[in-house]
């Protein structure tokens, strides 16, 4: 059986819904950011869209944010469920499709709070590792399409979640302070997968850079592109405008098609990564010259 995003849509309860209660950090980012209040995407509650102002531009930004009264019990509490992947994705290629029409490309902006994937019976045999990647697919075709995708991490950016929303971008920008963090699995996971104690994997977080779910580290490492020093937990004025400062900033910069991002090479903390990633290209085209040897022998 042939899968598409369509036919996984169609085979959920997406009955339309009002937005959930806004209980986090995502949704209060993208409700302080808004200009008309933020609305359920596709009636999933969990997946809130709004128009945000940036400047002379306004973008569509969307949160993952808790529904207490999912019907999906494993996606209740903000993970990145099936519903949310599958409506996210429908979205964002509604939004590629229309803008094809009106030649015009918008801003897509990701606020990012999620504590993970939804992992469950349900999510896995109804094949959750599809739906994240439609997420992940459109948020590419956008930038392919030429639609500037930016992302504003306000919380939780964990392991699937943080890979179908929000890693795709152009630009990642993320506040300080507490509660903001980064990783691909949570220290309860990787200790019984280790099969070491809670203690001893939060130890070895605190002293190896990659394994740290410290934001400022995730910076350090190049993930993230810019740290602001701005509280999460505060959503007032001035919190508001350096945030929107920031984002416009980068706007632009992608609009003039110029890039900030900083090269690999020249972070003393990526030295390995540089050196692997030179290593396996010196291999892939030394394979490429046997192989052309070879054609050309034949």
């Amino acid at each position: 059986m042939s899968l598409s995003l369509e036919s996984l849509v169609s085979s959920l309860p997406l009955t339309p819904r009002p937005p959930a209660a806004q209980g986090s950090r995502g949704a209060a980012w993208l409700e302080a950011l808004s200009v008309s209040g933020v609305h359920s995407a596709l009636g999933v509650p969990s997946v809130l869209c709004a128009q945000v102002a940036l400047g002379d531009e306004e973008a569509l930004g969307f949160a993952v944010v808790p529904d207490p009264e999912s019907r999906l019990e494993r996606a209740s509490h903000g993970e990145m469920g099936l519903e949310q992947s599958l409506a996210l994705a429908a979205c964002l290629q509604a939004v590629i499709a229309e803008d094809k029409i009106h030649g015009n490309r918008r801003t897509l902006l990701a606020i990012v709070d999620t504590p993970g994937q939804a992992l469950g019976r349900f999510e896995e045999t109804h094949c959750i590792s599809f739906a994240c990647a439609a997420a992940v697919e459109a948020y590419a075709q956008a930038r392919r399409e030429g639609h500037p995708v930016l992302t504003l991490v306000a919380g939780g950016a964990f392991s699937g979640s943080f890979l179908s929303h929000g890693m795709q971008a152009d630009y990642i920008v993320a506040l300080a302070g507490k509660g903001v963090s980064m990783q691909a699995m949570t220290a309860r996971s990787i200790a019984r997968i280790t099969r070491r104690t809670l203690a001893e994997v939060e130890s070895t977080a605190a002293r190896v850079m990659p394994m740290s779910y410290a934001i400022a580290d995730a910076h350090r490492l190049g993930i993230i592109d810019e740290l602001l020093p701005v509280s999460a937990d505060s959503t007032g004025n001035s919190e508001r405008e350096q945030v929107r400062e920031a984002l416009r900033h980068h706007l632009q910069s992608i609009r003039a098609g110029r890039t900030e991002r900083g090269d690999l090479r020249d972070n003393p903390y990526r030295a390995a990564t540089v050196q692997v990633r030179r290593g396996m290209r010196e291999q892939w085209l030394a394979a490429d010259e046997l192989l052309q040897a070879q054609k050309t022998i034949a």
